[in-house]
């Protein structure tokens, strides 16, 4: 209402402004009266607009709400948090005997040079890095700051409850934009206030209808602590946990449960809770949790830079960064020993065998997968498939049981092909896809079409194969298989450098920084080449090595250098 009864009064102005110049003394005072009558009247018409508008807002409420209870979920617009950690919607601290005993606070909560420690100023055994988790509580943060803090990533509430936007976190759309512009990895998590599966549905539709479109490199977290929930039982609760977890995980995300030590002693105690990660709350200086877990909350009251309130501090321990079949729902295909199939992966070598179904590789460790072997156990059916290879382009088919790809290059697959084949290739569709850096799972692909990305530069991290019977549904969404970059059709030079320590990089054009800056890493070879649709052309080059000087010249793509 402020902003619009300025704007009426700035119109006044505009209008006294534009009178003619000559205007008689005596005829100011009416003139005044007229503009003042005419300046009433327009903040009448703007307060009924406004009174209009606010009533079509009500409305559409209305309608939403009705919606809402006709689909068997209740309005939530007056609930407020109340857990371990809230009161009445407000953060609260609740400390166990002992665990604020800090011995050393200069270290407490902190990460330095890559130790964990606890209250005390301990090192946590086994943690590898710390984690942030952040709602609108914490009010605006500064992520530069944080970015250059001892912060590895965040957890970002994107809401609570049910899917309405009114229940939408107030600083998600600032927080997963900043943390988008200054790639700070993030994951997400949901506030339940669920008491049936209907709720717990509609609580991962608010989170994939916010998270679409952004690359999590952490899991999606379903946020179990509400008092209200408690009473309703475990084989209740497990079921939520069930509805939310299986919908996000078919979704192609990585998803996880938190809760306090003692929900997860005393409600969220049963075994299907071991297919998801767990994230524990225990405020203390240690986690008493007898269980997996693969991130703890240690305290509630840290300090980071760039957050002026008060901040929830996690260690997060090597097995959250694990293979991708841990993070990913395994498809049901009903013969899971029809096909099998392994990967190089970089720094890693040779994974072992996984079956039909399974994903490989894995997720959130920016390695790439450099080979690709695939086996049938039918004498009857077989399988080839070629590949993207960064360097070297698509290469040739391939057949059963033989490696597509490289192996001790450092060249990352970047999309591949499936087709099956035999006397049996008839009865089944050979779906497949691909977790592309960058992009994240793309979608389904199917018997040789295109899965992964070309002209990016974008390393494969984990692929997930899935033989069906012929006809079956897709495993998931079809769309986005494979993407093409159009812009590099135009004619460019692109470039790739091997690196000390680091081996072949990423495909570059056009201006773009090959190699590495401020790391001390040498550039010790190069391959550079023309491109563009209906372009054609030769490029020359040499390189002046260390101890060997200038090298003979070299053309089109061929190494110069050394590795």
């Amino acid at each position: 209402m402020k902003i619009n009864r300025i704007f009426a009064v700035l119109m006044a102005v505009i209008f006294i402004g534009s009178q003619p110049m000559a205007v008689l003394a005596e005829d100011v005072p009416n003139e005044i009266e007229n503009v003042s009558n005419e300046t009433e009247e327009l903040l009448n018409e703007t307060e009924d607009i406004a009174n209009e508008t606010e009533n079509v807002s009500d409305e559409a409420e209305t309608v939403s709400d009705e919606t809402a209870e006709s689909e068997g979920l209740r309005d939530q617009s007056g609930f407020v948090e109340n857990s371990f950690r809230y009161s009445n919607g407000q953060p609260i601290q609740k400390r166990s005997a002992g665990a604020y005993a800090i011995s050393d606070t200069s270290n407490a909560y902190k990460k330095i040079n890559g130790v964990c420690y606890n209250s005390q100023g301990e090192p946590v055994e086994g943690a590898i890095g710390k984690v942030i988790d952040v709602s609108e509580h914490n009010q605006d943060i500064d992520w530069e700051k944080v970015k250059n803090s001892d912060v590895d990533f965040a957890i970002l509430r994107v809401g609570y409850g049910n899917d309405v936007s009114y229940q939408d976190d107030k600083k998600w759309q600032y927080n997963v934009s900043e943390c988008t512009r200054l790639g700070i990895p993030f994951g997400v998590y949901i506030y339940s206030y669920a008491e049936n599966t209907t709720e717990a549905e509609s609580e991962a539709d608010h989170v994939l209808r916010l998270i679409k479109g952004y690359n999590l490199a952490y899991p999606v977290y379903y946020d179990l602590e509400d008092n209200s929930q408690v009473s309703l039982g475990n084989d209740t609760i497990q079921k939520f946990a069930e509805t939310f977890c299986n919908k996000i995980s078919n979704a192609g995300y990585q998803v996880g449960v938190y809760a306090n030590l003692n929900w997860w002693n005393n409600y969220l105690t049963g075994s299907v809770y071991n297919n998801w990660h767990r994230w524990v709350a225990q405020y203390n200086y240690q986690c008493d949790y007898n269980g997996n877990y693969d991130m703890w909350q240690c305290t509630s009251k840290a300090q980071v830079e760039g957050i002026s309130t008060d901040v929830d501090v996690s260690f997060y321990y090597d097995n959250l960064l694990s293979d991708a079949d841990v993070n990913t729902p395994v498809v049901e295909v009903g013969d899971t020993d029809l096909i099998s199939y392994c990967a190089n992966i970089q720094n890693d070598g040779w994974t072992d065998w996984k079956k039909n179904g399974h994903a490989l590789g894995t997720i959130g460790k920016s390695l790439r997968l450099e080979a690709l072997k695939i086996q049938t156990n039918s004498e009857n059916l077989g399988v080839s498939y070629t590949g993207l290879v960064a360097g070297y382009g698509w290469t040739d088919e391939v057949q059963t049981g033989a490696m597509l790809g490289t192996e001790g290059q450092s060249r990352a697959l970047e999309a591949i092909k499936l087709n099956l084949t035999g006397d049996d290739a008839e009865n089944y569709d050979i779906y497949y896809r691909v977790h592309s850096s960058n992009f994240g799972w793309l979608g389904w692909a199917k018997n040789g079409e295109k899965a992964g990305t070309e002209e990016y530069g974008y390393a494969i991290e984990a692929v997930q194969i899935a033989v069906l019977p012929k006809g079956s549904a897709a495993p998931g969404e079809t769309a986005d298989a494979y993407h093409f970059n159009e812009e590099w059709n135009k004619p460019s030079v692109k470039y790739t450098a091997h690196v000390q320590n680091v081996g072949w990089q990423p495909t570059c054009c056009n201006q773009e920084t090959a190699g590495t800056i401020g790391k001390n890493q040498r550039l010790e070879a190069l391959q550079i080449s023309l491109s563009g649709r209906g372009f054609s052309g030769d490029i020359h080059y040499s390189t002046h090595v260390e101890d060997i000087g200038w090298q003979s010249e070299v053309s089109n793509g061929e190494t110069a250098g050394t590795i």
